[in-house]
């Protein structure tokens, strides 16, 4: 019977060309771990399905495709994988000790230039977003996770910021059966945004539109000053004014920094808001 090594020596040095039984067995690991550790880094390390989300599709007519695959992966500075949601499902436990709920490694970045950051390499249908500090994101979720009720308001935020007047309307409609109080809805402070009230991000984002509705709704402004056909499509679809004094307008409202939306806007500086310039915005 030939050695192992005699063997090896044979291949090496022209022999027969057999390969050796030990590179064939080494050769068989090295493909089984790549492949095994391929594996791994494909799957989440929450639900361990692999990191992607299965969207429905259609064709041009709009008929049903079946099913896309669509990446969905967040991988954290250890290295290791999740689904955003998967990973934001953890935000409450995470938040508090900054380390992977996984392999137990620190995954924060002090020296990140605003201060404590969770910076990651997240994939999803835009492409890759390399150091994305997703820090507010896992604060928000535990946020919403301890205060279930303050997601309409939230949502009303973004709505307010994005200029979104039909979703908006749409929202403050249909919430009228869910949310208790509709004027604490609409004076909402967001604590993890400096305490900004809807009508100081209608202002910060330039967005008149929603600066006449939240002040239609929620301040002690006389009917008269407002646009006539914007007055008009609010009382049709039945979102009439609340009951406001000086105590609860929004245009009292402040935030951390002792700023009123009147204040904000001078801060900002041009260009004002119409309704800025005619004085609307302070009591």
């Amino acid at each position: 019977m030939v050695s192992v090594q005699s063997r090896a020596a044979a291949g090496s040095f022209g022999g027969s060309g057999v390969v050796p039984d030990w590179e064939i067995f080494l050769t068989s690991t090295a493909i089984f771990n790549t492949a095994n550790e391929q594996k791994i880094m494909s799957t989440c390390k929450e639900c361990e399905e692999p990191l992607v989300l299965h969207m429905a599709d259609s064709d041009d007519e709009g008929e049903d495709a079946g099913t896309i695959d669509i990446p969905d992966d967040i991988e954290l500075s250890c290295h290791c994988h999740y689904h955003w949601q998967c990973f934001m499902e953890n935000a409450s436990s995470v938040i508090s000790i900054l380390k992977c709920p996984s392999c137990g490694k620190n995954i924060s970045n002090s020296d990140a230039p605003n201060g404590p950051a969770v910076l990651v390499r997240y994939m999803n249908e835009g492409g890759l977003q390399d150091s994305l500090d997703i820090l507010p994101s896992m604060k928000e979720e535990a946020y919403l996770e301890a205060h279930p009720e303050a997601a309409p308001s939230r949502a009303l935020h973004v709505m307010c910021s994005e200029g979104d007047l039909d979703g908006l309307v749409e929202l403050l409609y249909h919430s009228g059966d869910q949310v208790p109080d509709m004027g604490s809805m609409i004076r909402y402070q967001d604590p993890l945004s400096g305490m900004k009230s809807a009508l100081h991000l209608a202002v910060e984002n330039r967005q008149e539109g929603v600066a006449w509705l939240l002040l239609w709704l929620s301040s002690t402004l006389s009917s008269d000053v407002f646009p006539v056909e914007a007055r008009q499509k609010v009382e049709s679809i039945g979102l009439g004014r609340l009951e406001v004094d000086s105590a609860t307008d929004i245009r009292g409202l402040v935030d951390s920094q002792g700023r009123t939306a009147a204040t904000l806007s001078i801060q900002l500086g041009s260009p004002y808001l119409r309704l800025a310039d005619a004085g609307l915005l302070s009591m």
